[in-house]
């Protein structure tokens, strides 16, 4: 008959990294000091988010198109490299952000030295480059519309807002003009 014992060391809980040795004021304040950043980053995203929706839709429909003469293979391998480029411009991009750093892959050059069906073939087959073109094809395209559907009505009501003074004085109504927002509409009353 063998008996096990077990010893019980308490560990006390760790403070989150961001109030570490700070006061929850700090924590906050570093928030707002990352905003513009992280706003500029989103609002970044938004254009290149529906323009690469734009392009890589044409090109995909395209290369669907010409697969049946092989061309399409080429347009498809010219899509994969392209979404590379879209994938190291987005690191840098959160880079600049000072988002959490995420290594870059390793790429060779996707066609000098090679023969043509061995080009081909690096490009298909690296895992890096479907990666990016997910990314470039399906999660940027989504993020942007989301983040349209919520910073640019956002963005419109606050300038609304701050400009109240501004209009409320020149408004048909006199100088008493009021601004209401009833439902998703703004009403102006006087």
């Amino acid at each position: 008959m063998t008996t096990t014992t077990m010893t019980t060391t308490t560990v006390p809980l760790a403070q989150p990294a961001t109030t570490r040795g700070r006061g929850i004021g700090a924590a906050y304040g570093g928030f707002w000091r990352r905003m513009p950043r992280e706003l500029g980053y989103l609002a970044l995203t938004t254009v290149i988010g529906l323009a690469s929706l734009t392009v890589l839709r044409g090109l995909e429909s395209l290369g669907a198109g010409l697969l049946t003469v092989l061309v399409g293979l080429v347009i498809f391998a010219l899509l994969l490299v392209l979404t590379r480029y879209l994938g190291v411009f987005e690191l840098r991009r959160l880079r600049w952000a000072r988002m959490p750093e995420i290594a870059a892959p390793r790429w060779s050059a996707p066609f000098r030295g090679k023969t043509f069906f061995k080009a081909l073939g690096d490009v298909f087959g690296n895992p890096h480059s479907w990666l990016y073109y997910l990314h470039s094809g399906i999660v940027n395209p989504v993020l942007a519309v989301l983040t349209t559907a919520v910073w640019l009505p956002w963005i419109l009501a606050s300038v609304a807002a701050a400009t109240t003074p501004i209009w409320a004085s020149t408004s048909p109504y006199g100088s008493g003009a009021t601004l209401t927002l009833h439902g998703s509409l703004f009403h102006v009353g006087g």
